[in-house]
């Protein structure tokens, strides 16, 4: 392959007029050569933060809120975080109203409790996954 379509960096620079063929066909990735690896028990695995872009807003939220719960310490002493625009920047989320929807999603499908105040910052905690319900649907 030819170097003139690269940057310093060692990505292609897509804005060069003459990029050939061959460089735009879609490979196959493994999740290993992009970082990923599995948390262990959890349901949820450690992505790096370069790939984050290509989950949805509440994929990202969710890594950045486990990034929070492995980094730092909680906010309150019952372990409740606050989402700072620190982490909603970490989780690539700067428009307003995506943030507040993705909050929103996340708390209806229970992966997070959140309390809210008019005043200050909104706090949030992970939901431990519970043991699954059975319900008898023929009664």
């Amino acid at each position: 392959m030819n170097d003139k379509y690269r940057l310093p960096d060692g990505l292609i620079d897509w804005s060069h007029p003459d990029v050939p063929e061959e460089l735009y066909e879609a490979r196959a990735v493994p999740a290993e050569t992009l970082g990923i690896c599995n948390a262990g028990c959890s349901e949820y695995a450690v992505v790096p933060q370069e790939c984050w872009d290509a989950f949805p807003a509440s994929s990202r939220l969710m890594l950045a809120l486990h990034f929070a719960y492995r980094t730092w310490k909680p906010d309150t002493p019952d372990g409740w975080y606050r989402l700072s625009s620190g982490l909603y920047t970490r989780a690539r989320l700067t428009n307003r109203e995506t943030r507040r929807r993705t909050v929103n999603y996340l708390q209806r499908a229970g992966l997070i409790d959140v309390r809210r105040s008019g005043t200050s910052t909104t706090l949030v905690r992970l939901v431990r996954p519970g043991p699954k319900k059975v319900t008898n649907r023929n009664t």
